[in-house]
């Protein structure tokens, strides 16, 4: 989706906020990228369904963050 985004704003008909590293910016010389200042936080929900069969791919990754979420709040 923020492929779309990013062709209005070359366009000139759009603005946008994204998240940093979403837009491959190596390539991009028409648009400006500017960090906000104080940078803006943001809480990201991760969410799957509930009693769900996931692949084996799937439940690394949720045992990934899970793992994660639980280091940072030590």
């Amino acid at each position: 989706m923020v492929f779309n985004a990013e062709m209005l704003v070359e366009n000139g008909n759009a603005y946008m906020m994204t998240f940093n590293h979403l837009i491959n910016k190596t390539y991009q010389e028409q648009l400006i990228f500017r960090p906000l200042n104080p940078p803006m936080i943001e809480p990201i929900t991760i969410v799957w369904k509930k009693n769900a069969i996931l692949s084996k791919v799937a439940q690394l990754f949720v045992k990934r963050i899970k793992n994660s979420l639980h280091q940072d709040t030590r």
